[in-house]
């Protein structure tokens, strides 16, 4: 629980929590104008406090308190003791830290001059608060104290009760909320890890597929390459060590042939497209020649005769006209500018074909044109190597299909695996999910006459939650269904340990509740906390409570901090 915040500034009132209720009101003052107002009085910028005493990096409403050197002074309760850091606003390394002697083995490793690392204060937290342990907790996907701790003190909250902030990932609000509910958290993870895999080996099948990568045959279509390329380097192989001359050139020369062949067509067709690029550009070169003007003058005489004739009516169109001559001008030079681009793409590709069957027929040439024994020798040793060298390759990309091939069925194994881990850890924690669903679904039945459901699936991601109340879907109610489910979670982690003994609500979790309804969620939150020796903490301002509980004494009596409308500075006293 939380005991206790302070400040070095005068200005600021000390303000004591205790067990059960706690409110902190904004109220309207006797003489307040039309001007003053219940909101900006410094509710929420208590709770960024509060966050910030537990390891949170510094809100922006706090940074101007930084030039007047404020630190504030939390008390909370920690390892069943009473504990107290001290946090100077702008400090991102270091709290002063005091605790009491029966803390002295939990923290001294720790502390040094009575200061401690915020990063091991944030690590003690969780331990103390969540039972968190920070060695199985660390690395990518794991917990984190701190949003954990998001889910316990809930500022500015969205409409999904399952998120701790509106931009947490996926993973990591069902990781959290897994953990709180007592299921294995590191399934998550570990289906986080596989997916991330497999989408690295999506991604590299993709890059082939595009061509950013050597492409990734099958396996069979791999293997009839390898025969083929084994076959011809055997075949150069026999004739390199037996020495023989090349006694049958009929097949080089016929594939020389088919090579002249091939070229003299691309040529063919590489003059045919130079020549269609020579008409674009000197039709380019005429559609950007025609003026404007030129246009404008042939178009008005040709009217201008026609007005003659006509009337004055058709000369009035000369406008619509021009702009129609000028639309047609324009996508002319368009098309002819898109038409040699293609053409221009076409040619660059034509010339590296040319290339490639160029070089292709020089080597057929080369061992063709060998002349005495060692002059074949060597042309017959270059071609092995180069079906060497093939063979190589092909076996390398033979190898990567299988890599990826065993690696994407590993991978669906190991999934399969953590799929049927979590479905069977689901089923045995039935009666404790039940537990926590049974209190969600009472606690807004009594706040809305209606029936809320709270499920738990297995998914390719691990363990899916989602909640939902019957034919209801406004803005009061999924606040609502956040604050039963934080009150189930409060309830049942007070016996787990995986949840503080404090629940903390800013008043934007009440924004567009009815009073009636807020009145009955704010009795449900007092029972409720009085019945597990829990504390709840949460900020209203008077006129979003109900007069029928205004003046009952179990609200009364749970108001920790009152401000008016009226005072200076809100709650901290000074104005920024």
């Amino acid at each position: 629980m939380l005991k206790k915040l302070t400040a070095n500034n005068a200005a600021f009132s000390p303000i004591i929590f205790k067990e059960g209720l706690n409110v902190v009101l904004a109220e309207q003052a006797p003489d307040a104008l039309a001007t003053d107002s219940r909101n900006a009085r410094g509710k929420t910028t208590l709770f960024h406090i509060i966050q910030y005493m537990l390891g949170g990096n510094l809100p922006t409403q706090l940074k101007p308190l930084k030039d007047d050197d404020w630190e504030f002074s939390l008390t909370l309760e920690l390892f069943n003791e009473e504990v107290t850091v001290t946090r100077k606003i702008g400090s991102t390394t270091k709290l002063g830290i005091s605790y009491s002697p029966e803390l002295k083995t939990v923290f001294e490793l720790y502390v040094e001059e009575g200061q401690i690392h915020v990063d091991t204060w944030k690590e003690l937290l969780g331990l103390g608060l969540f039972s968190l342990d920070q060695e199985n907790s660390a690395g990518t996907f794991g917990l984190s104290a701190r949003v954990l701790l998001s889910y316990v003190i809930r500022i500015n909250s969205g409409t999904d009760p399952l998120k701790a902030f509106p931009l947490q990932p996926a993973w990591s609000s069902r990781q959290h909320i897994a953990f709180m509910f007592g299921l294995d958290w590191q399934i998550i993870r570990n289906l986080q890890n596989i997916g991330q895999k497999s989408a690295a080996l999506n991604a590299i099948s993709s890059a082939a597929d595009q061509g950013l990568l050597p492409s990734f045959s099958g396996e069979s279509e791999l293997l009839l390459e390898r025969s083929e390329a084994q076959r011809q380097l055997q075949e150069f192989q026999k004739r390199v060590n037996s020495f023989e001359v090349l006694d049958d050139p009929q097949a080089l020369l016929q594939q020389a042939d088919q090579l002249t062949e091939i070229l003299s067509r691309v040529r063919d067709e590489a003059f045919e497209d130079t020549r269609m690029m020579t008409l674009y550009r000197d039709a380019l070169r005429e559609a950007v020649q025609e003026t404007e003007d030129n246009l404008d003058a042939d178009v008005a005489f040709l009217y201008a005769q026609a007005g003659t004739l006509l009337g004055e009516a058709v000369a009035q169109r000369l406008n619509d006209v021009k702009e129609f001559h000028t639309r047609l001008a324009e996508n002319r030079r368009t098309f002819i500018e898109q038409s040699l681009s293609a053409l221009d793409d076409v040619q660059r590709q034509r010339h590296n074909q040319l290339s490639e069957l160029s070089g292709r027929r020089t080597e057929l040439f080369r061992a063709l044109n060998a002349g005495g024994a060692i002059d074949e020798l060597l042309a017959l040793k270059d071609q092995a190597l180069t079906y060497q060298r093939r063979l190589s390759e092909i076996e390398v990309r033979l190898q990567q299909v299988r890599d990826v091939t065993e690696s994407q069925e590993r991978l669906r194994a190991e999934r399969a695996q953590y799929r049927q881990e979590a479905q069977t850890q689901l089923n045995r924690s039935r009666t404790k999910l039940d537990r926590i669903a049974s209190r969600f679904d009472e606690r807004m039945r009594r706040l809305y006459g209606v029936g809320g459901v709270l499920t738990a699936a297995v998914d390719n991601d691990g363990y899916k939650f989602a909640i939902s109340v019957a034919g209801q879907n406004s803005t009061g109610v999924n606040k609502m269904k956040l604050f039963c489910l934080d009150l189930a979670l409060l309830e049942e982690g007070v016996d787990s340990a995986h949840h503080p003994d404090f629940l903390i609500h800013d008043s934007s979790v009440f924004d567009g509740v009815d009073p009636r309804q807020t009145a009955s969620a704010l009795e449900l939150a007092s029972e409720t906390v009085s019945s597990v020796r829990a504390q709840y903490i949460c900020a209203l301002n008077s006129n979003d409570v109900h007069p029928e509980i205004r003046e009952a004494e179990w609200f009364v009596n749970g108001i920790v901090r009152t401000v008016l409308d009226t005072d200076t500075g809100g709650l901290l006293g000074v104005t920024f």
